[in-house]
């Protein structure tokens, strides 16, 4: 799904981590992401995966939010600290801390 010129990944998707902390992503978002994505912890328990040019996009939004004080100054900092930026390598996996 595109929107505002970023794709929407959809699904859920069952994977594992292994022994040295790799995560293999969906074949299907390879393509959209690139040879980087964040991962944000959700405070839910899962991992979303997220296009850097989304991330991008929702980080302004967030931003612009914060200046208008629709949301309070401490949201722009949780948005940063519960997100990654990691490189996917050409196995199509990310390495999780």
């Amino acid at each position: 799904m595109r929107s505002r010129g970023t794709t929407v990944f959809v699904g859920e998707y069952d994977r594992s981590v292994d022994g040295n902390g790799r995560l293999a992503l969906p074949s299907t978002f390879r393509d959209e992401l690139g040879d980087r994505c964040y991962v944000t912890r959700d405070p839910v328990g899962f991992l979303a995966v997220t296009s850097v040019a989304r991330f991008q996009a929702d980080g302004d939004a967030v931003l612009t939010k914060v200046e208008r004080g629709e949301l309070p100054e401490s949201a722009a900092r949780d948005f940063g600290v519960n997100s990654m930026l990691l490189s996917i390598d050409k196995q199509g996996r990310i390495t999780l801390d």
